[in-house]
This record gives structure tokens, C-alpha cells and sequence, in this order.
């Protein structure tokens, strides 16, 4: 049944939704164009195609850049550089190991722009005593790598023969023989007797061109030495490596180190000819602290007339 009341009440909540709707910032009249309204673009069959041209071009350069044998690093392009005892082809060999695996979409690593820098570091640092390592890419297809070997090996000299000795304190390879040249003839006269001596002075510049920049221990004893034989003790081995590595961190230039005992006391020949007197035990850092506070604070910057620093003795320092 029809309701006019129900019919006028609809009408008019209508009409009142109708006004509410066309309170808006500008009146909208039928047929006309919203001015804000921007057409959207289409584009045309030859800029399609245009586009579509460079996203093929451009993929395929750098397919041909990935897959290409002409940027494949092969061993003739890798060069290393600061080798000591590290032998360079079986480095070369691992590098090479390293790249010879392919990536997830089975991509070969051995190609310039696969080639992962950080990864070569990080296995070369675990296999080898490595100190520092840079590695380089060189387009289109030249690895170089700049490395610099953890002190691992000390060249144990006897006056006679050399030997390599390693962080175990026994001679891993023997060397050949001194050369004449380093004995020096000293004439001593006591009570009108003449005496002669033969003084040795380890060659190192001769010595460090032949078998590498390790630390030169000289043991004045004179005695003979054999293969696989325990000359230093593991705790002296390390006190002498960390020794050299703290100095290497300074201006000052080591000789070489001249052992007077078992117990590990030493004279350390400079090459401006002043002497370190130590003792090479587990406190060598602190022993190395208290010789570089002397130097900055109580001998002239350029060493003039230092004969030596003895830092034997706990907290005090003798020099002369």
C-alpha cells in the first residue's frame, strides 16, 4: 500500500543528500572538461620500439661483457706482488680455484665483472699468513694483488750457516753457508801479546735479497745445526716476531738481533747504530712502550750520540 508520508520523507533526505554532494570548490556543469585533468600520454608504435631496441642492446652487452671468453682471468693475468716465503704459483692456484666455481645462475666467476674481490681476500687470509691484502680489477680481464706476509719465519744465523726457522722454533729449510766477506780479522794487544780475532757481522742487506726481509737472529755460539732441529723455544719465536712487527710500525731500521743467552737476552743492532738491549720474553710490548717513551722524551729526534737503551730491567731504563 502506498504510504505518501514514508514516499515525501525518502524524497526529501534525498534532495538534502543531492545539495550536500554539490557543496564542492567549483560548480561542475554537464559536458565540460575538468581543466585540472591531465590526458594521459600514450605513446606511439616507434617509441615502443625505440625503447624496446635499448633494453635488448643494452642486455646484450652485458651478456656479451658476463659470458664473453675475451674477459674470462686466466693465470696470465693475475699478478701478485710482496711475496716473500709465500710461493706465487700455488697462490696463483688458489685464486684460480676460487673463481673456477660458478655463481647460483651457474655464471662463471673467472669473468671480469663476476669476479668477487672480497671473497678472494677473505679464503687467502685464511690459508696463508697474510698481514694485508689488496686486491685490484683492471678492465677488461687484469687482477692484481698487493700482499704483505705475516712475520711467520725468522733466519736463524750461526756464523756459519743460516737456516729458516719457523713459529715452532725449529729449522723448517738450511741455507748456505756465510760468506768470508762478513768475518772481520781485530787485533788485541794485552800484556805485549798479540792476539788475533775473527769478529762476525751478519750481512743483512746480502742476506734479505737472498731469502726475504725476515728478522736475522744471530747466535754467536757458533754451534752446528740440523734440520728439524729445536733451536728457540715457541714463546722466544713469537717474542722476536712481535717484536719486529711493533717495529716495523716506527722510523726505526733493525739490523739484525744478537742473542747472548737461552733466556732470550738480546742486543739489537739499529742501523743508525745505537743498540736495544731486551729480553725476549711475553712482555715485549710493554719493553718496546717503555723504549719509544725514551726516544720521544729524553733523546734528540735524530738519535745523535746514542750509543744504547737497555730496557731490561722492569720499569727502569738505562741509555747511554
Amino acid at each position: 500500500m502506498f504510504n505518501r508520508y514514508k514516499f515525501a520523507r525518502r524524497v526529501g533526505r534525498l534532495r538534502q543528500k543531492a545539495i550536500a554532494q554539490s557543496h564542492v570548490d567549483f560548480s561542475w556543469k554537464h559536458g565540460r572538461v575538468n581543466p585540472f585533468f591531465k590526458k594521459k600520454q600514450m605513446l606511439s608504435r616507434r617509441t615502443k620500439f625505440l625503447l624496446a631496441t635499448g633494453v635488448l642492446t643494452a642486455c646484450g652487452a652485458v651478456i656479451t661483457v658476463v659470458l664473453h671468453p675475451f674477459f674470462a682471468i686466466s693465470e696470465a693475468q693475475i699478478s701478485i706482488h710482496g711475496l716473500e716465503r709465500i710461493n706465487e704459483k700455488e697462490l696463483k692456484g688458489t685464486v684460480l680455484g676460487i673463481m673456477s666455481h660458478r655463481t647460483a645462475w651457474l655464471l662463471p666467476r673467472n669473468h671480469y665483472p663476476l669476479v668477487d674481490k672480497q671473497e678472494i681476500e677473505d679464503i687467502l687470509k685464511e690459508r696463508y699468513p697474510i698481514a694485508s691484502i689488496v686486491i685490484k680489477k683492471t678492465f677488461p680481464k687484469q687482477l692484481t694483488i698487493n700482499i704483505e706476509e705475516t712475520l711467520s719465519t725468522v733466519i736463524y744465523d750461526t756464523g756459519g750457516r743460516h737456516a729458516y726457522v719457523g713459529a715452532d722454533g725449529r729449522v723448517v729449510e738450511l741455507l748456505r753457508p756465510s760468506e768470508d766477506d762478513v768475518w772481520f780479522i781485530g787485533v788485541t794487544t794485552t800484556a805485549g801479546s798479540t792476539t788475533l780475532e775473527r769478529t762476525y757481522i751478519p750481512n743483512t742487506t746480502r742476506i734479505h735479497k737472498a731469502w726475504g726481509n725476515y728478522p736475522v737472529v744471530y747466535d754467536h755460539s757458533g754451534k752446528e745445526i740440523e734440520l728439524n732441529e729445536q733451536v728457540l723455544s715457541v714463546s722466544m719465536v713469537r717474542s722476536i716476531l712481535d717484536f719486529h712487527e711493533l717495529m716495523r710500525q716506527t722510523n726505526i731500521s733493525i739490523l739484525y738481533d744478537v742473542l747472548e743467552n737461552g733466556l732470550g737476552h738480546a742486543i739489537v743492532k739499529t742501523e743508525e747504530g745505537w743498540e736495544i738491549k731486551l729480553i725476549f720474553n711475553e712482555k715485549i710490548d710493554e719493553q718496546v712502550g717503555k723504549l719509544l717513551k725514551i726516544l720521544k722524551d729524553a733523546v734528540p729526534p735524530n738519535h745523535s750520540g746514542l750509543h744504547y737503551i737497555d730496557i731490561r730491567y722492569g720499569d727502569r731504563v738505562f741509555w747511554q
